[in-house]
């Protein structure tokens, strides 16, 4: 997705070019941090659920970074600081790197 947003692009026929460019940059951000969600999908789904059982703790964790992490910082800098919607989307990713940090401490402390 982030190397070839306008090919991906290609299948959409008659866009306006503004929507063009947002997509464009947003297919960007996504494919950016797909490596983070698909890291975090395994480790959590497939290692927490399943293997190890630890189901409480996959489920504040996902709760947690959501509603403590990533909404609440969208919403401060689209209403706080009146930014683009690209960014707030760029920001709220950043709760993908908290569950990362989260389940290093669970698993090495």
């Amino acid at each position: 997705m982030a190397l070839t947003p306008d090919l991906t692009l290609k299948v959409f026929k008659n866009l306006e070019p503004n929507l063009y460019e947002i997509t464009r940059k947003l297919l960007v951000i996504m494919g950016l941090s797909f490596f983070i969600r698909t890291y975090n999908s395994t480790a959590i789904v497939g290692v927490l659920r399943g293997g190890g059982g630890d189901t409480r703790f996959s489920m504040f964790l996902e709760m947690g970074a959501v509603w403590l992490v990533g909404v609440p910082l969208a919403f401060f800098w689209s209403i706080g600081f009146k930014v683009a919607s690209i960014f707030c989307i760029a920001i709220s990713n950043i709760r993908g790197s908290s569950k990362i940090f989260s389940l290093f401490t669970k698993n090495f402390i």
